[in-house]
């Protein structure tokens, strides 16, 4: 079902069926189409994930040619209901890509994306490299703002080589402001296996203030020569990372010749490594015969690879790292509570940031912890964007907060100058003085309805004589709720109806319900109507008649007695 497009030519995919629309378009006719998400979009099938294609495969020529090569723009909105088990090639060498992307071009620009369907490939030894990614197999290109939130990735079965990322599996490009939280990341089974928090390898590339978070461990096992296991990248070769923060599950690698875990990588090989963390979970190595290294920060350290300005949360003998070149001074270990004041990564507190009409919630949440006066850690830097400024408001200073103003949903982004701790010192911990550019921080602000918290009436018990009338109030909470309109309801109207303004009338004896009803919640008042009670002396009156009717008969009985 091919999807409208702006005036831009960007198409705009509301429902599962253009996604799939998009995904063949650019798999088969062209390649560089753009797009955006417009709402939140499930492709599950009855109940049940769908399996899901990658988006971006190999045509010819240079690989870093190929795959998607267009711009696709999340919104802050989420894909869900799916799992991948299909791949895509990405050369004509039988190296294959899984993902919900496959293949990302160069020229590509994947941002604002929340991912939470799993990734999971085993080829059981038919082709001899496996890329397996949250958001993309490989990434030549750029991802920005995006989340993989609780899918799970692994890659098995390759001869060669075994590659799984939270975001990526191998990645040549750039990769900003993302975060893995949840799912586990494992790689097995080949003679090389690299495992990582956001990328499996990292070759050359660029990794920038991201975070993969909660619970889920990271683990590359079994093969017959290396394993990499790392929080943030399994091998990082010749690339920067760069304000990243590790505060996940479990970092193990094990069961081959040689194991290498680390907090934030596994083997950092002619790369650098800056103002990073490793703030939770185990780091761990296991049978390589001698060759096993584990770190904090890094298993091993080769080539011309440095490692500054980082930390590691202090767990037993673990070192910086495992092996290899000695790390820059400011490297150091901290204990849980030293951590919690820790600032390496901000991010933005949600893609989509929910608030209500006259509320607020902040935009930004920083990791590994938070210090006690944010301000010298981050600033924003130019102008805020608000797509709508109508709709939502934002602060300039930490954390940013978002004023909701009328009911919409808006884009919003800015730049922010984010300045790590400083470890020189780590019996005083403070920003750095210099600070490092992070891009735009990008989500969606979601300003709805406040809604109504509970409705209250003056009686809840009324009684009436038939034929009389009573008016009942009622009052709604909060005060700024957004829909207080009450709507009045009678059980019975035949015993007592209300009008819209809560005006209950009596009209036959009988008990009934009353109810007001304002934003889905009610009170309700019950109603008891009685006959209308008659006068008399109780001394056997006829007719009823009463004493002041019998008093004015008196002068006429004594004018007939004188007469």
């Amino acid at each position: 079902m091919e999807p409208a497009s702006d005036d831009q030519g960007v198409y705009l995919l509301s429902e599962p069926g253009h996604l799939l629309w998009f995904r063949d378009t650019v798999n088969n006719v062209s390649a560089d189409i753009d797009a955006k998400l417009t709402k939140d979009i499930d492709i599950s099938e009855g109940g049940s994930p769908s399996h899901w294609t990658p988006i971006g495969r190999y045509i010819s020529g240079n690989a870093k040619d190929n795959g998607y090569a267009g711009s696709f723009d999340g919104g802050g909105f989420t894909v869900g209901g799916y799992t991948v088990t299909d791949v895509v090639s990405m050369d004509d060498s039988g190296i294959l890509a899984a993902g919900f992307f496959g293949l990302v071009g160069q020229s590509a620009d994947i941002r604002g994306l929340t991912v939470s369907g799993g990734v999971s490939y085993d080829i059981s030894d038919n082709t001899t490299y496996i890329y397996a990614g949250g958001i993309a197999g490989l990434n030549n290109g750029t991802i920005t703002d995006c989340a993989n939130n609780g899918g799970g990735v692994s890659a098995s079965g390759g001869s060669n080589e075994n590659d799984a990322g939270g975001i990526a599996g191998y990645n040549n490009g750039t990769i900003t402001n993302c975060a893995h939280s949840g799912g586990t990341v494992s790689a097995s089974d080949g003679s090389y296996n690299y495992a990582g928090g956001i990328a499996g390898y990292n070759n050359n590339g660029t990794i920038t203030n991201n975070t993969h978070s909660d619970s889920g461990d990271v683990s590359a096992s079994g093969g017959s020569f290396i394993n990499y296991a790392g929080g943030i990248v399994g091998q990082n070769y010749g690339g920067t990372i760069t304000n990243n923060t590790h505060s996940g599950g479990d970092v193990s690698a094990s069961s081959s010749s040689y194991n290498y875990a680390g907090g934030i990588a596994g083997h950092n090989y002619n790369g650098t490594i800056t103002n990073c963390a490793h703030s939770g979970g185990n780091v761990s190595v296991s049978g390589g015969h001698n060759n096993n290294y584990a770190g904090g920060i890094a298993g091993r350290n080769n080539g011309t690879g440095t490692i500054t300005n980082s930390c590691w949360l202090a767990s037993g003998n673990l070192e910086a790292i495992g092996g290899g070149i000695a790390v820059s001074a400011d490297v150091v270990s901290l204990d849980a509570a030293v951590m919690e004041k820790v600032v390496t990564t901000v991010l933005p507190a949600k893609r989509t940031l929910s608030v209500e009409v006259g509320g607020s919630a902040p935009a930004l949440i920083s990791y590994p912890g938070t210090a006690d006066d944010m301000a010298g850690y981050l600033s924003v830097s130019g102008d805020i964007f608000i797509a709508s400024p109508d709709i939502a408001d934002i602060s300039r200073g930490w954390p940013c907060t978002v004023s909701g103003k009328k009911q919409g949903t808006t884009a919003v982004s800015f730049d922010i100058d984010l300045r790590a701790t400083d470890f020189s010192d780590k019996n005083n911990l403070k920003p750095l003085s210099a600070g490092c550019a992070t891009g735009p921080l990008c989500f969606t602000a979601a300003v709805g309805k406040v809604p109504v918290a509970g409705v209250s009436l003056d009686f809840t018990e009324l009684t009436l004589n038939i034929g009389e009338s009573k008016k009942l109030t009622a009052t709604v909470k909060p005060d700024n709720a957004t829909d207080k309109a009450v709507v009045w309801t009678s059980a019975d109207p035949a015993v007592a109806a209300v009008d819209e303004n809560g005006k209950v009338t009596a009209l036959s004896v009988g008990t009934t319900v009353v109810t007001a009803k304002a934003g889905g919640v009610s009170a309700a008042c019950t109603v008891t109507v009685a006959h209308k009670k008659t006068g008399g002396s109780g001394h056997g009156c006829a007719a009823g008649l009463g004493a002041l009717p019998m008093l004015a008969l008196i002068p006429l009985w004594l004018r007939r007695k004188k007469r």
